[in-house]
């Protein structure tokens, strides 16, 4: 016989009954990445150490690269990954933010019972101090994110975090990003070239084996080299060409 206990017992809803369980403070590491402090879509706020912070839109000069990064993202994406434009993501008990552009498993993650948590980060870097790109990146690399990289506008560079070197690590534009979430390298270079963007997409399309990338490689149809005449007509060229037989009244006599 099992032993009774005098507090009574509170049982975890399923995923199927629509409920979610509310993270409590102390009761595991982290909270559900998904349970936030201050509401997307309805609110503009995000947390940094606790404090509120708006989250402010963009001008041209950070919303043309975000715009050419997330293009470059959406076809290069390997298959079982989705990516995510301005996702908050609940990274500690109290603090919440948002990258500009991320990549993450498609699905539930059945250990936490709610979407996984982001694999790559990209943020678009103009006027955020380096104190607070910084304090970000600290914050979604202890949450557990595996790699963040940063375009940095005003400088053209692009850096990956390291979590080793306790900061931004300086990439090398020539070369390309390789990641298990993306079908095919990335080259550098594309993220600062709307020319370049559109030969990377069209690249990564084609190693997707996309049908409409695939129809325009198809070499088009050879036009006929003879021009078929109609019944009863003969061709100009042929009859220019043809000779009367000697003797005959269209020949000339000597």
């Amino acid at each position: 016989m099992d032993p009774k206990h005098d507090a009574p017992m509170v049982l975890a809803p399923g995923r199927s009954s629509g409920a979610r369980r509310m993270y409590l403070p102390g009761e595991n590491d982290w909270p559900p990445v998904d349970e936030y402090l201050d509401p997307p879509e309805i609110t503009r706020y995000e947390r940094v150490d606790g404090r509120r912070q708006l989250a402010f839109p963009a001008t041209a000069e950070h919303g043309d690269p975000h715009f050419r990064l997330d293009q470059l993202l959406g076809a290069h994406l390997a298959p079982g990954y989705v990516g995510s434009v301005d996702l908050k993501t609940r990274v500690s008990a109290e603090q919440e933010l948002a990258s500009d552009t991320c990549v993450r498993r498609e699905g539930i993650d059945p250990e936490t019972d709610a979407r996984y948590l982001e694999e790559l980060v990209f943020e678009v870097v103009y006027q955020r101090s380096d104190e607070d790109t910084k304090s970000r990146a600290k914050a979604f690399a202890a949450r557990g994110v595996r790699r963040q990289i940063a375009i940095f506008v005003k400088s053209r560079e692009v850096k990956e975090w390291s979590t080793a070197q306790n900061g931004w690590r300086v990439l090398d534009k020539r070369r390309s990003l390789r990641d298990p979430c993306l079908v095919r390298p990335l080259a550098l270079r594309a993220l600062f070239s709307a020319a370049e963007a559109e030969v990377e997409t069209a690249l990564a399309l084609e190693a997707k084996g996309n049908p409409a990338r695939r129809s325009s490689l198809s070499p088009a149809p050879r036009a006929s080299s003879r021009r078929r005449s109609r019944p009863g007509r003969t061709s100009t060229a042929s009859t220019r060409c043809r000779r009367p037989p000697p003797g005959s009244r269209g020949s000339r006599r000597g």
